[in-house]
């Protein structure tokens, strides 16, 4: 179990950039972390990681504090940072040396991962490679080492559209059911169909989390003419794209980014 209760972090002693946050984190599930710039996703991914410590509150992760530094923890959470460099050496040394550390470590998933990424094993130099081959190689190691928790900062930066489709491939090809993905990102649309739950940061408001079942049963997404029932509506060629109470059980498909600017509108609509 991945718990946060009553969190709050800040850089300034007079002002917070996560405020008063609880959420638990389940296995087997996809959650994204979303957020304007400036509302605390790489932050909170470091207190969940143990790199940054929270003000108020606790972290408990898997039975510890990740704060303590604790190899059972540690063994069992990956975190990949938006800004992913690599020493000077060969990449058969870097995996040599850093795999030893999970014990969940499988080579025959990184192999398919750099195979279907189209990268060469034998690369001497790693820290030589381009942002989008580095994060080809941190996305494959991510996924391999096992952990029971992943954090992904941004990871689809630098990926081209094909890559960040197999990307999510991968992700789906390979992450067990006992695993825990939290995936942040400014492009939704990079990582809607992987998800099955959403965090939303929001400055000044309280954060909104919620699984899509749910955000499904309440809330229903479509075009219209008019603004007629709305909760929520922008203007498009065809009228409008709406969000409206979900009061005929409809299964629509949700548009993340519509429901996105819905709940980091000013005020907060949902």
């Amino acid at each position: 179990m991945v718990e946060l209760k009553n969190v709050s972090f800040g850089y300034n002693p007079n002002k917070n950039v996560i405020e008063d946050l609880s959420l638990n984190l389940e296995e087997g599930r996809f959650y994204g972390l979303l957020g304007k710039n400036g509302t605390g996703k790489t932050t909170l991914m470091k207190i969940i990681y143990g790199i940054l410590f929270a003000k108020e509150g606790y972290v408990n992760i898997y039975g510890n504090n990740p704060g303590d530094r604790k190899l059972e923890t540690l063994q069992e959470i990956f975190m990949m940072p938006a800004d992913f460099t690599f020493p000077k050496m060969s990449l058969e040394k870097y995996v040599s040396l850093y795999s030893s550390f999970y014990p969940k470590f499988n080579k025959d998933i990184l192999d398919d991962c750099l195979d279907n990424f189209e990268i060469n094993k034998n690369i001497k130099s790693i820290d030589k490679l381009s942002l989008g081959e580095k994060h080809k190689i941190a996305v494959s190691l991510a996924i391999s080492f096992g952990t029971k928790l992943i954090l992904f900062d941004e990871a689809a930066n630098g990926m081209d559209i094909p890559t960040r489709k197999m990307f999510r491939k991968m992700l789906m090809k390979h992450i067990r059911e006992d695993q825990t993905v939290v995936l942040s990102t400014h492009v939704v649309q990079d990582i809607e169909n992987l998800l099955t739950d959403i965090i939303v940061l929001r400055k000044g408001q309280k954060t909104f989390i919620s699984s899509l079942d749910d955000i499904r049963s309440k809330y229903s997404f479509g075009i219209q003419s008019n603004e007629e029932g709305a909760i929520y509506s922008e203007p498009c060629a065809e009228g409008y794209r709406v969000i409206c109470n979900n009061t005929n059980n409809d299964d629509t498909e949700i548009s993340l980014e519509l429901l996105f600017n819905a709940l980091t509108k000013e005020g907060g609509i949902l």
